[in-house]
Parts: C-alpha cells; structure tokens; sequence
C-alpha cells in the first residue's frame, strides 16, 4: 500500500490529507488556538444544578463548562448519578470536546478519548467498535479477533477505517503506544496541582 501526505498551511489553518493507493483516506485540519482533543486536570469551580452543569477551570482565559451526562468519575459505577457526586474544589480529568467561542468557555467531556491513525483508545469505555466503511465480514472478524486478544482490561476501543489495509502489527503497535500515553495521562494527573495540561492533541502537521 503506497501512502501520501497532503499538507496545506496557512496562517490561520493548517490542512493535512493522507492519501492511500491514489485514494483519500483521512483529512485532519486545525488552527493556532485549537484546545479540542487537549486532556486537562481541572478544578471544579461551581456547580449549577439548575442547568445540570458545571464550570471547570483548566487554566485558559475562561473557565470551560461540563453537562452532567458529561461527568466522569473513575471508579463510580454505571447507572450512579455522577453530577450528585461532584463538589466545588475537587480536582477532575475533562478533555475539551469543544472551542471556546464568544462569551462562552470550552466544553469539555470526562468520557476522554485518545486516538491514533489506526485505533481510538477509550479509557472508560469496554466495547470493541469497527469503523462501517469497512464491510468485509471475514475481516471485520478477523479485526475484532485481533483486539479481543490484546485488549487490555477496561477499555474500549475504536478500529478506524485505516485497519482495512492495515498490518496487524502496526494496529498492534499503536494500541501498545496509545495504552502507554493513557498510562502516562494517569501518572501526571496524580502528580500534578490543576489546572494543568495533561495530554496535547496531535498535531497535524507532525
């Protein structure tokens, strides 16, 4: 499989296409003041519960806000009300689902997610999903095997249209790195006073 990267930049955006076997397979593009996909440790600064959300400061201009579905809290047990449990001042993992704009601050998600050119890692989640466009059945199957194997416990996992033409030691490969950056979030989050960024998008043009 050749491979070609398509890369356009301007002083306002950057636009990257990778191309593969003379088709378009991904396009990725981002700007100077891009937050979204950034993983924060914040501090919980107040809570409204009229409005089922909260504001959290990760340390931008403006504090970013959460919606109670959005909440997130590690060893809280499906179906339990998170946003009952949340109090001003506690510290909490939020990545920033959305920019800033206008008056508003980013919103941000607890449900974390970090991804690779092959796979989405997803902290808290444990199903295995295959991208659609891919519909060979034998290789669907051959794929879910392939992460049923070398899954580690408790996440869930996202294989993206790229595994279609993929090695499966380079789908391999990237679930090892991308498991490793989450141990890595981890490992700063418990060191480290909030706000404080703990995880910094890819950039496309890396």
């Amino acid at each position: 499989m050749t491979r070609e990267l398509i890369a356009e930049v301007y002083p306002w955006e950057a636009r990257v296409a990778i191309v593969e076997d003379g088709r378009l397979a991904e396009v990725f593009w981002a700007d100077d003041k891009e937050n979204v996909g950034n993983i924060y440790k914040g501090k919980v600064k107040d809570i409204l519960p009229g409005l089922s959300c909260a504001f959290i400061d990760i340390g931008l201009n403006k504090n970013a806000f959460i919606y109670s579905g959005d909440i997130v809290i590690p060893g809280v047990k499906k179906g339990v009300n998170a946003f009952s449990l949340l109090k001003t001042g506690q510290d909490i993992m939020v990545q920033v689902k959305k920019e800033a704009f206008s008056e508003k601050g980013a919103r941000v998600t607890g449900n974390v997610t970090i991804p690779g050119h092959f796979l989405v890692l997803l902290p808290y989640q444990n199903e295995i999903s295959i991208s659609r466009k891919i519909t060979d059945d034998v290789r669907r199957n051959d794929l879910r095997n392939l992460i049923e194997e070398n899954q580690h416990d408790h996440t869930g996992i996202i294989l993206r249209t790229a595994c279609l033409e993929a090695e499966d030691n380079e789908i391999l490969t990237e679930l090892n790195d991308l498991w490793q950056a989450w141990q890595e979030i981890q490992g700063k989050y418990e060191k480290s006073k909030a706000p404080n960024l703990l995880y910094e998008d890819i950039d496309v043009l890396e």
